[in-house]
């Protein structure tokens, strides 16, 4: 087994893990000075850089704090050495609204000593941020 197919094969296994146990397997295979970097703007709690393990436990507490991972889909993988892409739809659920969307998204991946020692994640921000902006359906008016 080459590299890049052992890259691949513990990325898609953290994958079903993660889906099952949430972030505990994807500590698992962190370097100590992993790079997370989630783009989007300033107003999405979960993005920005975050650096090493409490970094990426930091990104995951703000993630979960306002939305709920309803479905994490990987759909195809790439790999080239040390880069990994895996384009996935992962459904969401505001916890403020209840409301549910889905993404596209491709997340990248550098390893190193079959470590994730750089993440990426690319995704329609501006969709997420919506999602977090609508407000919980408001009662009717009482008459």
């Amino acid at each position: 087994m080459t590299n890049t197919d052992s890259n691949v094969a513990m990325l898609q296994e953290t994958y079903k893990r993660y889906a099952k146990e949430g972030i505990g397997p994807v500590l698992d295979h962190l370097t100590d000075d992993v790079v997370w970097n989630s783009y989007g703007p300033c107003d999405l709690p979960w993005c920005g850089q975050h650096i090493g393990r409490d970094g990426v436990s930091s990104f995951y507490e703000r993630l979960e704090g306002v939305l709920s991972i309803v479905k994490y889909d990987v759909h195809q993988v790439i790999a080239q050495g040390d880069w990994v892409v895996a384009l996935a739809t992962v459904t969401a659920q505001s916890r403020a609204s209840g409301r549910t969307e889905s993404f596209e998204k491709a997340d990248v991946f550098r390893m190193r000593d079959g470590q994730i020692s750089e993440f990426r994640e690319y995704y329609d921000s501006a969709r997420a941020l919506e999602l977090l902006r609508e407000q919980p359906a408001s009662e009717p008016a009482a008459g």
